[in-house]
């Protein structure tokens, strides 16, 4: 995936950039392949703060296994510094935030 128009990852290692959005691309496509709603989405947006990076996914779902991803998360983002919150939109959609503290080159 490329994020064209944006630097905001710029500062991340490559291989973790494809990780990344490996890893958030299967999950949230997983979840909307077993998601019985007829709206699903995927919406991937990012910011670049300051002192941070801000990657917003929302996505369809119907049950999210919260531990899994965030120790998935961890295996990926391991060298850096990072939060992550998972939140139920509604029954249908989950909001997933990863706030990634840049590191200056």
């Amino acid at each position: 995936m490329i994020i064209y128009g944006s630097n905001s990852f710029n500062n991340l290692d490559y291989q973790l950039q494809l990780q990344l959005f490996d890893y958030l691309l299967t999950l949230t496509i997983q979840s909307c392949l077993s998601c019985q709603n007829d709206n699903k989405i995927i919406i991937l947006k990012s910011k670049s703060e300051t002192n941070y990076l801000l990657l917003k996914v929302v996505f369809s779902s119907t049950t999210i296994n919260e531990k899994k991803i965030t120790n998935h998360l961890e295996k990926i983002l391991n060298a850096n510094s990072y939060t992550v919150t998972i939140k139920d939109i509604d029954d249908c959609n989950t909001s997933l935030l990863i706030i990634l503290k840049r590191v200056d080159n």
